[in-house]
């Protein structure tokens, strides 16, 4: 019987010699990295249902007043036994109202007389500023009439805005009837063709 020496080959090891591993502590760890780079943004995500509406919040108070549409109120009419013979093809001045600067509404209203027994005549109206208003006029401010023999007539004027600016001002109420048959009179007159009531023939000016 033949033995052996014990030179045969220990497979499962390489080089036929076992190596045995030990356990180690860890380390600390290393220093952080640098950060990377920011990533595009998602898209936006859906918008959400509204919430529902809040309750209603008490009144605030009131604010104080405003200023008063109305700062000034100036009138002048014809008086009793105050009525004007217009001159035939001539100008004249019915009513003159002396206002302070500003801005004024204006408006007037005039009645005339037709005292000819056979012949038609017309009168022109208007109204004018002395001096006239820095900032304009805009307004129903002139008017016509045409009367029939023994014709009483009443015509109105205005409202007219009138901004006279920084100066004050003569506003006037003028006339102008025809040339026509200068012996015929024809009169603006202070009352009513029946019964003869007053302010048939005035004119206020209200400052804003």
């Amino acid at each position: 019987m033949t033995g052996y020496s014990g030179g045969g080959r220990n497979l499962g090891t390489p080089g036929g010699v076992g190596q045995l591993r030990l356990a180690s502590t860890p380390g600390p760890p290393g220093p952080q990295g640098p950060q990377g780079e920011r990533g595009e943004p998602g898209p936006p995500g859906d918008r959400g249902d509204p919430g529902p509406p809040g309750d209603r919040g008490d009144p605030g108070p009131p604010g104080p007043p405003g200023d008063p549409a109305v700062t000034q109120a100036l009138a002048v009419e014809l008086t009793f036994g105050q009525d004007i013979l217009l001159p035939a093809g001539r100008l004249q001045s019915v009513l003159a109202l002396a206002v302070p600067a500003g801005r004024w509404f204006v408006s007037a209203s005039a009645t005339l007389e037709n005292r000819s027994t056979t012949d038609f005549h017309e009168v022109d109206l208007w109204f004018a500023a002395l001096p006239p208003p820095q900032n304009g006029v805009v307004g129903p401010r002139a008017c016509h009439a045409r009367m029939p023999p023994g014709g009483y007539i009443t015509v109105a004027l205005g409202p007219v805005v009138a901004d006279l600016g920084t100066l004050p001002a003569s506003v006037q109420l003028l006339a102008q009837r025809d040339p026509d048959v200068p012996a015929d009179e024809v009169w603006v007159v202070e009352g009513t063709g029946l019964v003869n009531r007053a302010g048939a023939t005035g004119m206020v000016a209200l400052g804003a």
